[in-house]
């Protein structure tokens, strides 16, 4: 296939490692490259990327993107950690193209995450309140943390309609296991 892809340009970026004094420059064009378009942000790549594929291929590719996955808030190739304060849910498409990218620069592309994570952590406070995630009642303030810290501040959620105080979610998550072992 003849057709320029935006991750082999990104993959073979990673595998030079620049001079003494070009440093600040490479980075630079790195941090340009994540900018180029790809078939999930813009109409055009996608266009040009699906002309001669089967109407099945794109009708794929249009689902596969809008499923839910769980994403790492630190990516794990950054030694993001796989437990529960390190997880959120996200769509297929954006965490594909996130890939590794810390997230205060992922930001930089996407201004409206903050309000998305906001909107994800009231979902999760409502299912908490209904009982639904028992055992979870910490999730709220764990994710909080991460999200302020990988955000560089830019992610701040507001758990103010949330019935627990920290240390009542610890208790209720206490007595939820406790009681799974009884």
């Amino acid at each position: 296939e003849d057709t320029f892809k935006r991750r082999i340009l990104l993959d073979s970026l990673d595998e030079i490692h620049p001079k003494r004094g070009e440093k600040k420059v490479f980075d630079e064009l790195k941090d340009r490259a994540v900018y180029l378009p790809t078939s999930v942000t813009s109409e055009n790549a996608f266009i040009v990327k699906y002309a001669d594929r089967t109407q099945q291929e794109i009708a794929k590719r249009l689902v596969r993107t809008s499923l839910a996955t769980i994403e790492h808030i630190k990516p794990n190739s950054e030694e993001g950690e796989n437990n529960i304060a390190n997880f959120m849910l996200t769509s297929a498409g954006a965490n594909n193209l996130r890939s590794n990218m810390p997230l205060y620069k992922f930001i930089n592309m996407f201004p409206n995450i903050p309000k998305y994570c906001q909107k994800h952590i009231n979902q999760i406070i409502e299912l908490i309140h209904k009982g639904q995630l028992k055992g979870n009642e910490t999730y709220p303030y764990k994710v909080k943390n991460t999200l302020a810290r990988e955000s560089k501040g830019r992610i701040i959620l507001d758990l103010s309609e949330y019935k627990y105080t920290r240390e009542d979610a610890m208790a209720a998550e206490k007595r939820h296991y406790k009681k799974q072992l009884t």
